[in-house]
Formats: C-alpha cells, sequence, structure tokens
C-alpha cells in the first residue's frame, strides 16, 4: 500500500472479537493470525504512550492522539472477557488507558458539576463531550462488575464513581431538551481557575473533596438529580450538533448500570428516553432522527438506521425484561450490540495459534 492511511484506532480494532470467536467456532488459524498481527503490533507502540491513541497509520504504525480514542477500550476490555479472561494484554492495557482517562480527561464544570469526558486535540483540552462517549459509563460498569475483587479498591471507587457521573451527566443533555432527546454533541463550558481549563480536572476535585474528609452527599460530579435545566443560558453546555439519530450509548450505559448495580433510577431514565423516542421519532412506517432536539415540534430525518434495531431496541428491551435471556458472565456484545458467547481455547487451538496466557 503506497501513500499515507491513516485509520482511526476504532476501526483499526473492528473485528477483534469477531474474528477470534471464528476461529474457534471453525478451527481456522488464519482468522485468529490476522487479528493478532495487529494486537501485537498495538502492544508493541503502546508502551511508551500514557494515551489511548485515537489514530494510526497503516504503513508506519504511527499513533496520534485526538477524539474518539476512548472508544477502542470496548475490544480491549471485552476481548479479555470473551476469552474467559485469558488475554491478559487485553486487559493491561485496558487498565492503562482507562486510569489514564480518569486522571487527565474527565472534568467538571462548575455550577451544575456536571461531569464528562473529553478528548486532547493538538495538547489542547477541547471539551467537547460526545453522544459517542455515553457509552463509556456502562464500559466502566462491565469492568467492575468482571473484574470484582482483582480491581483494587481504589479504582473500583474510581471507577464506579466514574461511570455514574458520566450516565447522569448523558441523561441530564437529554432531559434539557424539550424533545428528552440528547444532542450528537456539545460544548462543555470549561471550568476557569488559577490553572487556567486544568482547574476543572475531576481527579483534582475529588483529592480535595478527600483531603476534607470525604464530606457532602459523595464525590465531585456523581450527585443524582432529576432536576433540568430549561433555561439555555444556565446548561453549561452548548450543542454542536444539535440532532439525535437514535443511537444507543445511554441506553446501554443505563443497561449495564442496571445489570450490575440493581439501582432502578437507570430503568426510571432508561423508560424516559424511551418515551421521548415515542413521542419524537415515531413515524407512520418506523422511527426516524431528529434534526434539533431542543424544538417542539422537531424536524425529522428521512431515514431508519439499523442500528436503532440492533443495538437501542434491543438494549431498552434487555432493560426493562425481568429475565436474564443474555447473563454478562456468559455473553459479550460487539460494538453493534450482537452477543458472542464466552469461550475457553482449548489446548490444541493455544498450541496452533501460539497463544499465551
Amino acid at each position: 500500500m503506497e501513500g499515507k492511511a491513516e485509520l482511526l484506532l476504532t476501526t483499526v480494532l473492528t473485528g477483534q472479537l469477531e474474528f477470534r470467536f471464528l476461529a474457534h467456532a471453525t478451527g481456522r488459524a488464519d482468522y485468529f493470525l490476522k487479528v493478532e498481527a495487529v494486537m501485537k503490533s498495538i502492544e508493541r507502540h503502546s508502551v511508551a504512550l500514557d494515551a489511548l491513541p485515537s489514530k494510526w497509520d497503516s504503513n508506519t504504525a504511527h499513533y496520534s492522539v485526538g477524539e474518539h480514542s476512548h472508544t477502542a477500550l470496548h475490544t480491549l476490555l471485552k476481548q479479555w472477557v470473551l476469552t474467559a479472561k485469558s488475554d491478559r494484554r487485553s486487559l493491561d492495557l485496558y487498565l492503562k488507558y482507562t486510569n489514564y482517562i480518569i486522571h487527565n480527561l474527565l472534568f467538571i464544570t462548575q455550577k451544575r458539576r456536571l461531569l464528562y469526558v473529553t478528548d486532547i486535540d493538538n495538547g489542547q483540552v477541547t471539551h467537547r463531550f460526545e453522544h459517542l462517549s455515553c457509552s463509556l459509563p456502562g464500559l466502566l460498569a462491565l469492568g467492575i462488575h468482571n473484574l470484582g475483587i482483582s480491581l483494587p479498591l481504589r479504582d473500583r471507587e474510581l471507577h464506579l464513581w466514574a461511570a455514574q457521573g458520566l450516565a447522569y451527566t448523558c441523561w441530564v443533555t437529554y432531559a434539557d431538551q424539550m424533545s428528552g432527546l440528547g444532542p450528537e454533541e456539545v460544548q462543555m463550558e470549561a471550568w476557569l481557575g488559577p490553572e487556567g481549563e486544568q482547574f476543572g480536572r475531576w481527579m483534582q476535585h475529588v483529592e480535595e473533596w478527600e483531603a476534607r474528609g470525604k464530606k457532602g452527599t459523595g464525590p465531585p460530579g456523581t450527585k443524582q438529580s432529576e432536576k433540568y435545566e430549561s433555561s439555555v443560558q444556565e446548561r453549561e453546555y452548548v450543542p454542536l450538533r444539535p440532532w439525535y439519530l437514535l443511537k444507543a450509548e445511554l441506553i446501554e450505559s443505563c443497561y449495564m448500570l442496571w445489570k450490575t448495580t440493581k439501582n432502578g433510577i437507570w430503568r426510571e431514565r432508561g423508560w424516559s428516553i424511551f418515551e421521548a423516542i415515542e413521542r419524537q421519532a415515531k413515524t407512520e412506517y418506523g422511527y426516524a432522527g431528529i434534526l434539533q432536539v431542543d424544538q417542539i415540534p422537531t424536524p425529522l430525518k428521512d431515514e431508519m438506521p439499523s442500528y436503532f434495531l440492533g443495538e437501542t431496541l434491543k438494549y431498552l428491551y434487555l432493560l426493562f425484561t425481568n429475565e436474564d435471556p443474555i447473563p454478562l458472565n456468559s455473553w459479550v456484545f460487539n460494538t453493534k450490540g450482537h452477543p458472542l458467547p464466552v469461550f475457553k481455547w482449548s489446548d490444541w487451538e493455544k498450541q496452533d495459534y501460539n497463544i499465551k496466557t
């Protein structure tokens, strides 16, 4: 291949779960070896990196850090879970980069204490918060659930606080809107202080709260309130892409938090989103994305994406059923919401595929 071929890391990692499962289901080593070569390259070049990169040059294996990087975390954690928790390399990378995000990319706003995850672009914190990031709290909850006591207590606390706070902020960006549905991307209002925009860094405020004896109702950015803000000036964020395209990220996180904590508030919030979809997005022949989340009536987009069926409605169904058709201990959802069964590599597979566990 000639010329520069820069890809999002999420694209590079696409197929890791599926190809590993195919290798196990068919006994064909070529499925495993193709994706394993990608993981080995990522592992080699990750040693000197603190942050999970977002872009990858397929010719040079050169990384760059920017938006979308945290979405690749899903593959790393789920690869470990899918292989019956045998892929220690993927777990180590997941923990390394998750801790980087928690300590460096989580911020809170000054008034409402909204916790959000953002990106770094050319060395600068952007304070952009994407709907795509609303899957991160669910991933953190899944990680806590699978790691259990093997995750140090301090990390368990931070991961859970971050999951709860991020999911709440995602829900607030829905509840604040006239439609009850959240925008694709917002620009958060940075909390300025003596350290500039870094003053709002979440871990700094957590450590100060701990130094004061953990007074109050909980860590900064984790208070769960049912109040929403109808005044645009008081929201502490501005929509950059004010449309809702029937995406599943927040619903997925509500489902994961409900399954792992059994806190009914996540079902309640999921139900409020479902009702908003029914009110605003339902058409005579299906459902459509809406183009202005803070406008009633809102113009509709003339299409229904397939992921609305494969992810959004699936997670809504799973959130509200009292049965457990897809136990989290036995199944892993890929990035498109399709469940894959957890499996163990056999001795001959380990030998033929040169798998080290």
